[in-house]
């Protein structure tokens, strides 16, 4: 007995979830529900999830580190605000950045070098203590007799290391703090 091609193409279609469930690509035939048994049961009891509504998930994103761990250790290690590739605007190249292993306590120290085009030596250290004025309350200022200029100071979480000077005819800033 042949079928007509219409009735063919409609049982292959109505098999073709179960078909995908074999595969591992949806549900089975005994999770798939009938559409009239899910208005059924949403008139029943209108308080009860319906198909429709999407399964409640767990918040997003990997979970917490155990306590004492090194991962959770270093997030309250964050840099600071003021410790950013863009410190300088667009003046400035960045040449080296650098960053220590952590120690036992997670704790380890970052620098930033830039060569700074268009500024004086006097002037990338006025720029680097205000950049960290208000976090950093006790900056002193030492002029080497190189002709560096370095900037040093502390905070109760880390203390910082500048460094202005001059390097075959640019200017260069040494940027660094270490956690205490």
């Amino acid at each position: 007995m042949t079928l007509p091609r219409s009735v063919v193409l409609v049982c292959s279609l109505s098999f073709v979830p179960a078909l995908g469930a074999c595969q591992g690509k949806g549900k089975t035939p005994a999770e798939t529900k009938p559409e009239a048994q899910v208005q059924a049961q949403a008139q029943a009891d209108p308080s009860a999830p319906s198909a429709a509504d999407p399964a409640p998930t767990e918040a997003a994103g990997p979970p917490p580190a155990p306590a004492g761990s090194p991962k959770q250790l270093g997030q309250h290690l964050a840099d600071p605000g003021w410790f950013r590739k863009t410190m300088f605007g667009d003046g400035a190249k960045v040449l080296d950045t650098k960053r220590s292993e952590a120690d036992d306590q997670g704790r380890f120290s970052s620098l930033i070098r830039f060569e700074l085009s268009d500024t004086t030596v006097e002037a990338c250290a006025d720029h680097l203590q205000e950049a960290v004025a208000s976090e950093v309350t006790n900056v002193q200022r030492k002029a080497e007799p190189n002709g560096r200029i370095q900037l040093s100071g502390s905070t109760a979480k880390y203390e910082i290391t500048f460094v202005c000077g001059e390097s075959g005819g640019k200017t260069i800033a040494y940027v660094s703090y270490q956690w205490t």
